[in-house]
């Protein structure tokens, strides 16, 4: 099923990503909101360390921090107009088996296949449009702990590919260490997700604090301000 989405600050956002990985992943775990599925690219490698911030620990960062940290960058489009991913190149660690692709630019097509296959297993046509936008992978549920690449194409059918960008599914261990942390956040509203995004960007969990920051509703001023930095890196 298509679902395909203009980002924009107060627009519709894809169903929350948490939700997704607690209903085929961890259902003895409580049930949290908050995380749009409005990105998933934007991310650093997935490191995994001996020992992990707690949410006390999470340094806090400001909203014009957080938008710094998720800035895309600008790479060849081939014969159509530049296409721009966050943090391109770099290996997207995500915390859902149904995850979302973030970009700005015109393509054809995005496909999903396993990491190092060339057949994409999963192909939706897109439109183009002006601005940031999205589109939530909609096959089968992906595997915890495997790697795919996003493939960009040049046209509807998928025969000419631009360039991929790799996610890994984070395994089912970190998932449920992650959710059980945000679980204990304190705090509601924008204040509350705030507090969220920081820890996940301790985790180097970018594209999920990402898909937190966008699938606010009513923004603050603050956070308004940031938000329109958010594509300047697309120009």
């Amino acid at each position: 099923m298509k679902s395909l989405i203009k980002l924009g600050m107060n627009g519709p956002l894809n169903p929350p990503i948490l939700g997704d990985f607690e209903a085929n992943l961890v259902r003895k775990s409580p049930r949290i909101g908050g995380l749009g599925g409005a990105l998933t690219i934007a991310t650093l490698l997935f490191v995994t360390t001996a020992t992990h911030p707690s949410p006390a620990q999470a340094q806090s960062l400001s909203w014009g921090d957080i938008i710094k940290w998720l800035s895309p960058k600008r790479i060849a489009g081939g014969s159509r107009s530049p296409l721009c991913i966050p943090n391109r190149g770099e290996q997207a660690t995500v915390l859902t088996v149904r995850p979302t692709i973030l970009w700005q630019g015109n393509v054809g097509a995005i496909g999903l296949r396993r990491a190092k296959e060339e057949k994409v297993f999963w192909l939706q046509s897109v439109s183009a449009s002006p601005g940031l936008q999205s589109l939530r992978y909609g096959g089968p549920s992906l595997e915890p702990g495997q790697t795919y690449d996003w493939v960009f194409f040049d046209d509807a059918k998928g025969k000419n590919p631009l360039t991929w960008q790799t996610i890994a599914i984070a395994p089912k261990s970190t998932m449920n260490r992650i959710l059980s942390d945000l679980n204990k956040l304190p705090g509601s509203g924008e204040a509350k997700t705030m507090a969220r995004v920081n820890y996940l960007v301790q985790e180097k969990m970018l594209s999920d604090a990402a898909s937190e920051v966008l699938a606010v509703r009513s923004p603050s001023k603050e956070l308004k301000q940031a938000l329109k930095a958010f594509g300047n890196g697309c120009g």
